[in-house]
């Protein structure tokens, strides 16, 4: 599939949530036409103050 202009802003917002959340680990993930489905792997890492 082609991603149009929200379609990169989808994409690039879910690579960012482990900059945003340290105990948060990516795993596999598609954009949708409309929507996307991804999982996210909790993880027990400390969380830096």
């Amino acid at each position: 599939m082609q991603l149009n202009y929200l379609g990169h802003i989808a994409f690039n917002y879910w690579q960012t949530i482990p900059d945003h959340f340290p105990h948060i680990e990516l795993d596999t993930f598609v954009v949708m036409p409309n929507h996307l489905h991804g999982i996210l792997i909790i993880t027990d890492k400390p969380v830096a103050a």
